[in-house]
């Protein structure tokens, strides 16, 4: 059994007796320690955060400018703001946001901070006038803070000067291209209206209206050569009425004389082309056209106003443009007056330029249809010059080729505009009038056969004495139906009319009974 030990209460240390202490209870330490632990802590943290400001703000890619919600004026501004708009950072503390921001009223700089008070962020772009007095483009965003009992807000800001410039020159890139596309687009429909026109009347028409869309600033005028080529014939013009000349001496166009483009301005001192020296106040161009080779006649645009010769006269009389539509159109007209000269020839009489025996046939019939669909009625006269061959084996035949042009004119001068006179063959014509009563259509007869007395007809200063006429009238329908059965009547009642002495007019009808 072990033995009990009694605790010791005095021990012996080196031979002498010691007394042992009693354990004491941990110190607290007072409130007051833990408060100035609290508040080294918050003054760590906020040192970091000013840290980490500081690192924000001042290494920040962009410009940040701290203002005065209240005031507008500027608190701070970081490095790069300052660099940008070329201000140190203390004279920034003497600026207000409308000493260095360009696009808005003081009004209008007022009624933002306002937003940005009500809202407490916005977002949106602006110009910024520099110190040296460069205005730059920037994107803002805006964020309000409270610091105390301030109101603050930070703006940060970055440089899009250059990305606006790169917009701007891609907008007028892409509006050019599509103005050059609209020009493209009525060159293209003007050539195919040209083909479709059967005369020089009608393409004449179709280049003017193309030629005005295309310079609307401008009027102008298309001059052809007349058919001597002597003179400069107006065929259509476009803008001011009366602006031009209808007839211009071709010597007097120094574009159809140096066989290229000629340009006229208010700043020569003498207007050299006497085709634009009534709108020498003005800049004009001449553009010749070539088609083939050969100068058709001259395209010319005057600027609209002066004014336009001062800002805009490049732009308004394009060049390129003039020189393109010139070319189109040469070759455009020159093609339609091949066809219309190819057509004349095959539907017109070379003596006389009446129509042709060919075209008597289709027409007659076309004229008969809508006489028939109208219900209305239709002459037609067979007319033959009385004793033709005397004035052959008399004159020649120069003198009776000279009788059968002169009765031609003749005949033109006296119908209307819907009636169709022809050559059928030798010294046989033929009119066609419709919507014509009979006992109109026997006045008229008498008419032309009255007149043709007094036609005096010379050849080499002979007078050939005086031209007679017999006439046949038929009438539709009741003579006929078709164009072969009125053309017969009518015939047959111009032999009668030869056989009773010539010199008369005698009706189908009557002819019947």
């Amino acid at each position: 059994m072990p033995r009990k030990t009694k605790p010791l209460s005095k021990r012996r240390v080196s031979g002498k007796r010691t007394v042992a202490k009693p354990k004491l209870a941990p110190v607290r330490p007072p409130a007051i320690a833990q408060d100035n632990t609290a508040r080294k802590q918050a003054e760590e943290a906020l040192r970091n955060a000013e840290a980490r400001y500081r690192i924000l703000f001042e290494q920040s890619p962009y410009g940040i400018l701290l203002v005065d919600l209240e005031t507008g004026q500027t608190i701070e501004a970081n490095d790069i703001a300052a660099k940008q708009l070329g201000y140190t950072r203390e004279e920034f503390a003497a600026l207000r946001i409308s000493d260095y921001e360009e696009s808005e009223t003081p009004e209008e700089t007022a009624q933002r901070m306002q937003k940005i008070i009500r809202e407490g962020s916005d977002d949106f772009e602006t110009l910024l006038r520099t110190k040296s007095g460069e205005i730059r483009n920037a994107h803002v965003w805006v964020k309000t803070i409270a610091l105390g009992d301030r109101g603050l807000f930070y703006g940060i800001f970055q440089d899009i000067t250059e990305q606006v410039k790169a917009n701007q020159q891609l907008n007028a890139s892409m509006q050019e291209l599509e103005r050059l596309n609209q020009q493209a687009a009525l060159l293209s429909q003007m050539g195919e209206m040209l083909q479709a026109c059967n005369t020089m009347d009608e393409g004449c028409r179709v280049v003017g209206r193309t030629a005005h869309s295309l310079f609307p600033r401008t009027v102008g005028a298309l001059f052809m050569y007349s058919p001597s080529r002597d003179d400069l014939e107006a065929l259509t013009t476009w803008g001011t009425a009366n602006a031009f000349q209808p007839v211009l001496a071709a010597n007097e166009c120094w574009a159809l004389r140096r066989g290229r483009v000629h340009r006229e301005t208010p700043s020569a001192l003498e207007s050299l082309c006497h085709a634009c020296h009534d709108k020498v106040e003005n800049d004009c161009l001449c553009v010749p056209m070539m088609a083939q080779g050969e100068a058709m006649g001259v395209l010319q645009l005057c600027a609209e106003s002066p004014a336009l010769t001062a800002e805009n006269a490049t732009e308004a009389l394009d060049e390129r443009l003039a020189v393109t539509l010139a070319e189109q159109v040469a070759l455009a007209l020159a093609n339609l007056n091949l066809r219309e000269t190819l057509r004349h020839q095959a539907i017109r009489d070379p003596l006389t330029s009446l129509y042709n025996r060919r075209y008597l046939e289709e027409t007659l019939e076309r004229e008969l249809r809508r006489a028939q669909r109208k219900q209305t009625t239709l002459c037609v006269f067979m007319l033959d010059i009385d004793h033709f061959k005397q004035f052959n084996d008399t004159f020649g035949h120069e003198a009776g080729d000279l009788v059968l042009r002169e009765l031609g004119a003749f005949l033109k001068s006296q119908i209307r505009a819907d009636d169709i006179a022809c050559r059928y063959g030798g010294e046989e014509f033929t009119l066609v009038l419709p919507e014509t009563l009979p006992d109109l259509a026997l006045e008229r007869a008498e008419h032309l056969r009255e007149g043709i007395r007094h036609l005096e007809a010379r050849h080499r200063g002979k007078l050939l004495g005086t031209v007679t006429l017999s006439i046949g009238v038929s009438v539709y329908p009741a003579d006929g139906n078709t164009g072969e059965i009125l053309l017969r009547a009518a015939d047959r009642a111009l032999y009668r009319a030869k056989a009773e002495g010539r010199d008369r007019v005698v009706t189908a009808h009557a002819e019947s009974t």
